[in-house]
């Protein structure tokens, strides 16, 4: 399509796992199925449209005291304290806020389907294949800050027991919907973690998918995960911090850094300093699920994401149009497969 800023893209593989770290190749990531959550998305989350921005503040974090410039992450923190440090340095500046008509946080319902249905037609993640590793033939499971369902649902028409934990109403509402469409039986708890861990009998493996970056008290959240658990616990989330991809973006417009983590590397330390463990670490990219039908939903979408008021939002698109590609009709931003990792460990090791 000369001349309309857009690159026709190459098709990619299923999925490709890694051994080694990733490193991002582009400015931007669309990621689409996984937006940042709060504290298992505590006030309105998300199924996480692949990691691009915030969907909620982080649930935990002293927003006034980041605001005003808290002191960085310093390397004589404990590993949970530098994690929740990090998080807190996210923290968009009140002036954004109040100049912007639109909030940055929350998804359109349009996301939530479109990403839905690329994800029913796409193969399991190497989450899935993990958890069902774990749980063997029989094994119950559960998972926490479900969203939709699609790290978990895919275990009950195999037989496994499920509980999902939910705070958000409209992901737990669509837990329900996925649930009655593969015609499954699931018992949701709409609650938060790990508030709601006292209704949660044991269980044989714990996922936790797309959440953590979201969850500045992370240790009691990963204590309880850990005490669940009777086989293993498994925590997918994006190698980096999902809104490092639009750090580049948000500078540009307002001239404001963006911190560069917290990262994997950073969980599993965290699991080591409070679990006593050394967990397995899956490196792995699949394609993105988040695609756009054109360039007004591309600034709308990218406008809220960066906090920019709407008179303003013109400004993106010669900062976009270097990353935006078409396959099929469709507009990506972005590369075309996104880095993810899968941090795992068995209860025995």
């Amino acid at each position: 399509m000369p001349g309309n800023g857009i690159r026709t893209a190459p098709p990619g593989p299923s999925y490709v796992r890694s051994g080694a770290p990733m490193s991002p190749t582009s400015i931007i990531f669309a990621y689409a199925d996984q937006p940042t959550r709060t504290h298992t998305r505590g006030d309105s989350h998300s199924e996480q449209p692949d990691q691009l921005v915030p969907t909620q503040p982080c649930l935990g974090v002293d927003h006034d005291a980041a605001a005003a410039g808290a002191d960085p992450p310093g390397a004589e923190l404990k590993a949970a304290d530098r994690w929740r440090a990090e998080l807190e340095a996210w923290v968009i500046p009140q002036r954004l806020l109040d100049a912007a008509e639109e909030s940055p946080y929350g998804w359109a319902p349009w996301v939530w389907e479109r990403m839905s249905a690329t994800a029913r037609s796409s193969p399991p993640p190497v989450t899935l294949e993990i958890v069902r590793g774990l749980a063997g033939e029989d094994g119950s499971v559960l998972d926490v800050g479900a969203g939709r369902g699609r790290a978990s649902l895919p275990m009950a028409p195999l037989g496994h027991d499920l509980i999902a934990v939910e705070p958000d109403a409209g992901m737990a509402d669509g837990f329900e919907e996925e649930a009655a469409r593969l015609g499954v039986s699931a018992r949701l708890i709409r609650g938060r973690w790990p508030e709601s861990a006292g209704e949660v009998p044991p269980t044989d493996v714990v996922v936790s998918a797309n959440v953590v970056y979201d969850v500045a008290d992370i240790g009691p959240f990963l204590v309880a995960l850990d005490d669940t658990a009777r086989r293993g616990v498994v925590i997918e989330l994006t190698e980096l911090h999902p809104r490092v991809y639009i750090a580049p973006l948000f500078r540009a417009v307002h001239n404001v850094d963006r911190p560069d983590g917290p990262s994997v590397e950073d969980l599993v330390a965290v699991i080591t300093d409070e679990l006593d463990v050394r967990p397995n670490v899956e490196r792995w990219e699949r394609p993105v699920m988040l695609w756009f039908e054109d360039w007004d939903e591309i600034i709308d979408f990218y406008g809220r994401r960066v906090t920019l008021p709407i008179a303003r939002r013109h400004e993106l698109r010669p900062l976009l149009e270097p990353q935006v590609t078409e396959k099929d009709g469709r507009l990506y931003v972005g590369n075309r497969m996104g880095g993810h990792c899968t941090v795992w460990w068995r209860k025995d090791q």
